[in-house]
């Protein structure tokens, strides 16, 4: 009765957990990112790093201009910067990862690399042009860019006030197992790490580690 008892306690502890933390589709669209943060702005209280508000701000720019542009526009003609050809997906295996050093890195090579005449406009506060002063691909393909980057200054506001709660779940991370289930990595070609080259062997490594992980194993063992 005891044990029962005891396992109804730690899944109620585990629903609970899960249901504390938020679930966020790794293909939310930016239009989505902008009604989770206006629902959930409660939950986000702490300033803003400066990268993080600076790529928040300049992809709401981005969101006014297209749809200031689009308004003139007959709807074949529209400006639209994601359609389902475009999605890249995330594999299991390659994690996006980002923080507010990222968000700036990816905004200042950006900002580097668009077109004056676009990017005056976008670091701007007045009003848009009645015309793009770049050709519709260009536009899109600077403005694609963008918007990923409000994606991801996006995404890292709305989990930030949960890193805590996402460090501590890191048991239930998969991806060791997957990689050496993957890999066709068994219990035999362990026995002699030898057989790896460096750089294999340090995936490895890691692949054990996050499986000690999984276990509550120090990884010091």
């Amino acid at each position: 009765m005891k044990m029962f008892l005891f396992l109804g306690l730690m899944l109620g502890a585990q629903i609970a957990s899960a249901q504390a933390l938020p679930h966020l589709d790794l293909e939310m669209s930016s239009a989505e990112y902008r009604v989770y943060l206006q629902k959930n702005a409660k939950f986000m209280r702490a300033a803003d790093a400066p990268s993080i508000a600076n790529a928040l701000k300049l992809g709401e720019r981005l969101s006014k201009w297209i749809e200031t542009e689009n308004k003139n526009r007959p709807v074949a003609q529209a400006i639209r910067l994601t359609s389902s050809g475009t999605r890249r997906g995330i594999p299991i295996d390659k994690p996006s990862i980002y923080s507010e050093k990222t968000v700036e890195t990816d905004t200042v090579t950006l900002l580097n690399e668009m077109p004056a005449e676009m990017k005056e406009v976008i670091l701007g506060t007045s009003a848009y042009p009645p015309k793009l002063p770049v050709t519709d691909d260009v536009f899109i393909t600077f403005g694609r860019r963008l918007d990923r980057i409000y994606q991801t200054a996006a995404r890292f506001k709305s989990l930030n006030p949960y890193r805590s709660a996402y460090e501590a779940n890191a048991a239930k991370d998969v991806r060791g197992y997957y990689f050496l289930v993957t890999n066709k990595i068994d219990e035999t070609k362990l026995t002699d790490v030898s057989v790896f080259v460096e750089a294999d062997a340090l995936k490895v490594q890691d692949a054990l580690i996050g499986i000690c992980i999984n276990n509550n194993t120090s990884v010091k063992n």
